[in-house]
């Protein structure tokens, strides 16, 4: 028998949106900057389901105060045709970038919701982009069985499911697309489905009042099919589900959030003059490794005040899954100056770049591995060293350049040399050599990763049931 009372019952929903605390909101990693400054923050409010009526229901817009959190307190009123059906996705934006940009994003079930009881609480934003204060309150309406059927909605839901939601840049895409439908219902146009990635930047600009918040975004790849079997065709009510495919190309960048910018994947499923689900992916970067490359190492040999330096290393890739990432430098130095050389020092750098279409906004050098010779090279000396370059444990950030599809996001990794010569008059001059490395991940790797993974997890699900 059913029990669910929100089966019997239209009604009201009354919301008020609260406050936020956003996680786009704190601190930036530059010093006295924070990203609220200049920021224009609103909480819209959409329907996912025809069963809830809305129409432009949006909070007024809140300037940020150099916080995480923003406040709104504002009530509105939501019509819902079918409680059980019923679902209200609330999104924070920031709207002072040309293109509004999505700070999270809520998806409140209403069936979840108890009747005519007030709720206050606080709800976590999508991909952990902070939380939300919401006051809800539903007021169920009893309807006649005759006003029901003349409101009953032909669509109840459109679900996207995906097989898997980590890929590789090279794998398929694959899941289905199923359509709830009250009554027998026939489709116009197909449903498509859309696999789509972006990057996207945000920077400040001004000082004091004038300083504002703007954005520039890319598209990394689209690629957008329809499912041919929903084409003008008649529908049965109930449950229709169809499956999809969505090739991917063999060379993509990574997924990446960072304080200065994102690149994003995620698929779609639209159903055209109706509605859509949306569902996020991360991807992994391959790399696709010839035996030339297996053979070839990083080297450099340059000369610069009659000081010679030859460096390279046996790694001509690394692989984030291959830790510990450890790196084996050669370094030679022909010291034919009359000065002696001295502060030799030896890094490994990661050079983070967010732009915009033409400028570079933000430049970020981080500095993951840093080594300092203590003894001095005389002048008229050769000087041969190995050195041992240790990545922080665990660490994961692949290289994202041009070649890969990135056109303003680029992350380089680096070796570093440097040391100082004496002078005769005046300071040291300062001698650099630099050797690009580049990180990324093999499909083998990735697929073993995850296959351990499993078997740790079930592992420990047996030894829990053991206990």
């Amino acid at each position: 028998m059913d029990t669910n009372p929100f089966h019997k019952f239209q009604g009201v929903l009354q919301v008020t949106v609260c406050e936020a605390h956003l996680k786009a909101l704190e601190p930036t990693f530059a010093v006295g900057q924070k990203n609220s400054e200049g920021r224009q923050l609103l909480c819209r409010i959409d329907s996912l389901d025809p069963a809830v009526t809305l129409k432009n229901l949006t909070t007024h817009i809140v300037h940020g105060d150099h916080s995480a959190k923003v406040a709104w307190n504002e009530d509105f009123e939501v019509a819902v045709d079918s409680a059980e059906h019923g679902k209200v996705k609330f999104i924070v934006q920031d709207m002072s970038a040309p293109t509004p940009a999505t700070l999270g994003v809520y998806i409140l079930d209403i069936a979840a919701l108890p009747v005519e009881k007030n709720v206050d609480q606080w709800v976590d934003l999508d991909r952990n982009l902070g939380t939300l204060r919401l006051k809800l309150l539903f007021k169920p309406q009893t309807v006649s069985a005759e006003d029901k059927s003349s409101r009953t909605r032909r669509i109840t839901q459109l679900t996207l499911n995906l097989a898997k939601t980590e890929l590789m840049a090279h794998e398929t895409v694959e899941g289905s697309v199923t359509l709830q439908l009250g009554s027998a219902f026939k489709l116009d146009s197909p449903i498509e489905v859309t696999f789509k990635g972006y990057e996207y930047t945000r920077w400040h600009e001004g000082e004091g009042d004038g300083r504002r918040l703007h954005a520039a975004h890319s598209t990394v790849y689209q690629y957008t099919t329809s499912i041919d079997e929903t084409r003008n065709v008649e529908l049965l009510a109930g449950e229709n589900t169809w499956k999809f495919k969505i090739p991917l190309p063999a060379v993509m960048p990574p997924s990446l959030i960072t304080s200065f910018g994102k690149i994003e994947y995620y698929v779609e499923a639209t159903l055209p003059g109706h509605f859509s689900d949306r569902k996020y992916l991360t991807l992994w970067t391959p790399v696709r490794v010839s035996e030339k490359m297996k053979d070839r190492a990083n080297e450099i040999s340059m000369t610069r005040m009659n000081v010679k330096i030859n460096a390279w290393t046996k790694e001509r890739l690394l692989f984030v899954h291959e830790q510990p990432l450890v790196l084996s430098l050669h370094l030679e130095i022909d010291n034919a100056s009359k000065r002696a050389l001295h502060d030799l020092q030896i890094q490994f750098i990661r050079r983070s770049k967010f732009k915009s279409s033409e400028n570079v906004l933000i430049s970020q050098p981080v500095v993951l591995f840093s080594k300092n010779a203590e003894e001095k090279i005389p002048a008229k000396s050769w000087y041969s060293q190995e050195f041992l370059l240790d990545l922080p444990e665990g660490y994961r950030q692949q290289s994202i350049t041009s070649d890969i599809g990135a056109k303003i996001i680029s992350i380089k990794h680096w070796i570093v040399v440097t040391l100082k010569k004496d002078s005769a008059i005046g300071p040291s001059k300062k001698i650099t050599a630099e050797i690009p490395i580049f990180i990324g991940e093999r499909k083998t790797d990735h697929e073993k990763t995850k296959k351990l993974e499993a078997l740790q997890h079930s592992a420990e699900f047996h030894a829990a049931n053991d206990d």
